[in-house]
């Protein structure tokens, strides 16, 4: 700050004026002003700030889980719908086999007209779910695509995780029970990793590392300490404050002048018609909600991880059943095409046994594709998905 006045003139005698520097004042000033949180009202704004920052980080992990959880149930679900295809068009390639050999042995004078005509009537059914397979297997596809973000129509064959081998549909029917080498190896660890879960401790995991549960112990402290901040309507206040000038001056005895101060301020609200009252009120209901709120959260993940868990554990079951069943049907459909050929059989055993394949063929792609989603499902209900 600057502080100009008129410029003086002096004169001696008749002799010409004089003039004197202008008389002027220039002033310096500083003010320090600190507010003392003696009640904490600062600090719980402070950390109500800094806790629904991470409040928000806990948001963002849990749409990444959500996603990795789709992302994995879409890959294992085109690969299901990749493998359906495969039993589809193999049950095409039998049935058209099968009419080779009833036309044949038709012709042969040892076959029945009827049996060709079944055959005819089993090669377009089969045809028919080739082209239904394909149509999922098709939107899989998109599905797929548009989660990895490649053109919709871009054709694809992916690879099975490690482990979940499964067996190759069946056209050689040269020899009785034959057994599939992949069989054993779909997924021979599953058992094993069912067992070694104990579900307590996978609810203790869910409790620890759940972003739900952990979003909601945040929003239960925030609205703690917005009860603390509601309070400070009727709380006092205190701050010191502290000035000083520094200012020359043209006086010679005193060429340079110096002030200083330091202010104390008390503040103590009487009255505020009030409105205080009902803010800590208002306060206490958001921390009763949020408390509700997070018991709530913590029944549901420890409900959706037993839920999880029964999933995970009859899906393992189900691919030794599954296996299992495929090996009879595939000695079952061996054995009906050697006796029919061999004239000794009904071509009706034929259709049922290939009927029986084709069934425990896909159900043994759904028992290996079911256990690996149950399995995504259950890491995320403990909150640990493996993006990988």
């Amino acid at each position: 700050m600057k502080i100009a006045f008129q410029q003086t003139l002096i004169a001696l005698g008749s002799g010409p004026a004089i003039q004197v520097t202008g008389t002027h004042v220039e002033i310096l000033q500083l003010n320090l002003t600190e507010r003392l949180d003696l009640t904490g009202q600062i600090r719980a704004a402070t950390d109500q700030a800094r806790l629904q920052s991470l409040a928000d980080t806990f948001i963002l992990s849990q749409v990444r889980n959500s996603r990795i959880l789709r992302a994995q149930t879409i890959y294992f679900n085109t690969l299901r719908a990749q493998h359906q295809v495969d039993v589809a068009k193999a049950a095409l390639t039998n049935a058209q086999q099968q009419l080779t050999d009833a036309t044949n042995l038709n012709i042969a004078g040892v076959g029945q007209r009827i049996d060709v005509l079944r055959a005819q009537t089993q090669v377009a059914t089969a045809d028919q779910d080739v082209a239904t397979a394909e149509n999922n297997y098709g939107v899989a596809l998109n599905n797929f695509n548009d989660l990895v973000g490649r053109p919709l129509s871009a054709s694809v064959r992916l690879q099975d995780t490690p482990g979940a081998a499964v067996a190759q549909p069946v056209t050689d029917f040269s020899q009785v029970g034959a057994p599939d080498p992949k069989l054993a190896q779909s997924l021979p660890n599953a058992p094993a990793e069912v067992a070694a879960i104990n579900i307590n401790d996978a609810l203790k995991t869910a409790n620890q590392q759940r972003p739900e549960i952990l979003q909601g112990q945040v929003n239960l402290r925030v609205s703690q300490v917005g009860t603390t901040l509601a309070r400070a309507g009727l709380q006092p206040t205190f701050s010191l404050a502290a000035a000083g000038n520094y200012y020359p001056d043209t006086n010679f005895q005193f060429p340079r002048k110096r002030t200083a101060q330091i202010t104390a301020n008390l503040n103590i609200p009487l009255y505020d018609g009030g409105a205080t009252r009902d803010r800590i009120q208002a306060s206490r209901l958001l921390t009763q909600n949020a408390q509700t709120s997070l018991e709530s959260t913590r029944s549901d993940v420890a409900l959706d991880v037993r839920q999880s868990y029964l999933n995970l554990a009859t899906a393992a079951r189900q691919i030794g059943a599954a296996n299992a069943a495929l090996q009879s049907a595939i000695a079952a459909r061996q054995l009906a095409q050697i006796r029919y050929q061999g004239q000794v059989g009904l071509y009706l055993e034929v259709t049922d046994a290939q009927a029986a394949l084709v069934q425990a063929e896909n159900n043994q792609v759904d028992a290996i594709y079911n256990y690996l989603v149950a399995r995504a499902q259950f890491q995320n209900a403990i909150g640990a998905p493996q993006a990988r």
